[in-house]
């Protein structure tokens, strides 16, 4: 009698875990699928430029002021060094480069996701971890929730850097041998903690779809590219120990295009995720291009893991559109990059900026980073910032819609 009570405990117990489990989004062999298990095509915009700065987006090029580090060390010294001052900026900045009415206007465009890349500084002071981030992230969980779209996260900048990109905050851009994520683990094992206090706070959070372990990886040599995916099963591990819940999202090495490292389902919600960004205005074959497109499908395929495209764009709309074309003939949810930026036709939002943004930004400019402006800052500076962050709301006249990128990329 003992025994069939504890036959009857076990087969409660699975069920309650998959019932549990069917409250998510979730993989089922190549397919996403929504808590019903219904395919889910996930398709919306990166919310770039939010979290992470991104100087080329912000019209300061610059190699090192492009850097998220860059750009905010100028914004302190424009301000006077008022580290006070700077912090309000970045605030007002959060607050109105993306709110409640920002995911309202892109769930009316169609869309029903998007993705937040984030910076790791947000959970780590370079000591112990930090709560910081979770107002950002339970903001926009709460307008993806009351809308009824998803969201997925991304580590966008990790320790040590993953890549030699100004977006991953390494000041050494395309300096290969500056990518330093992998050369000492302390960094993989630090991402993992960092993802392990994430995954906690929101394990039971049905609006998430998937946590994206780290942005366009790029490794140094044959050593490093063998030990990827070690490192994702490192950091998947430190999610598993609080949150059995989400899909774990990997991208493949060479800033997410080689799948070659990606070998085997080492987890039952595993997505493959890639980026594309083709040649300027050059319509691919993306089905028989060696390395592209359909090789990495394939490759899903061949591993019964579903893929993701989660970025693309910065092209022309004949390109783009080919892109979610592609994307749609095969069920693959997309994020194009990005959904706002200044002076551009290559978002689906392009921001005017003010007189006085310019100026600080020239001021910024006219010295070389890590080199700070010589002479006096500008005058009203932390005016012409704010005035500015609250200018790139969606909403006002500041901030103009692009109609052509939108139906480039449209669900």
């Amino acid at each position: 009698m003992r025994s069939a009570w504890r036959a009857v405990l076990v087969v409660f117990a699975l069920a309650l875990s998959a019932n549990t489990h069917a409250q998510f989004v979730h993989t089922k062999g190549t397919q996403i699928v929504d808590r019903d298990g219904k395919p889910l095509l996930l398709i919306g915009p990166n919310l770039g430029n939010w979290l992470v700065f991104e100087g080329y987006m912000l019209d300061i090029d610059e190699r090192g002021w492009s850097t998220p580090t860059g750009f905010r060390a100028g914004i302190e010294h424009a301000l006077g060094g008022d580290e006070q001052r700077t912090a309000q900026f970045v605030r007002k900045w959060r607050e109105s480069y993306v709110n409640a009415e920002t995911l309202r206007q892109i769930k009316a465009l169609g869309f029903n996701s998007v993705r937040v890349p984030f910076s790791h500084h947000l959970f780590w002071d370079g000591k112990a971890l930090t709560d910081e981030g979770f107002q950002y992230f339970d903001r926009i969980i709460k307008y993806c929730r009351d809308l009824g779209m998803y969201v997925q996260f991304d580590m966008h900048t990790a320790p040590g850097y993953q890549n030699p990109g100004h977006h991953s905050d390494n000041p050494n851009e395309q300096v290969r041998e500056s990518v330093r994520f992998w050369a000492d683990w302390n960094n993989v094992e630090l991402a993992a903690k960092i993802w392990g206090h994430i995954a906690k706070r929101y394990a039971n959070e049905p609006t998430i779809w998937s946590w994206d372990l780290i942005n366009e990886p790029v490794t140094r040599n044959e050593q490093e590219k063998a030990r990827l995916e070690e490192s994702y099963r490192v950091m998947g591990a430190a999610i598993r120990a609080v949150d059995k819940n989400h899909i774990l999202s990997i991208q493949g090495d060479w800033w997410g295009s080689d799948f070659s490292p990606l070998n085997q389902k080492w987890d039952e919600q595993l997505v493959f995720h890639m980026h594309h960004y083709p040649k300027q205005g050059v319509k691919e074959p993306h089905d028989t291009l060696p390395g592209g497109l359909g090789d990495r499908l394939r490759k899903a395929q061949k591993v019964d893991v579903p893929l993701w495209l989660g970025e693309f764009g910065e092209n022309t709309p004949e390109v783009l559109r080919d892109m979610t074309d592609w994307a749609k003939r095969n069920s693959i949810g997309y994020a194009p990059w990005s959904f706002k930026r200044i002076e551009t036709d290559r978002a689906l939002w392009s921001i005017r900026p003010t007189p006085g943004y310019h100026t600080v930004i020239d001021y910024i400019k006219s010295a070389s980073y890590p080199q700070m402006p010589t002479g006096a800052p500008p005058a009203n500076a932390f005016a012409d910032l704010m005035d500015f962050a609250d200018r790139a709301r969606n909403g006002t006249s500041n901030v103009t819609f692009v109609p052509s990128f939108a139906e480039a990329v449209k669900p």
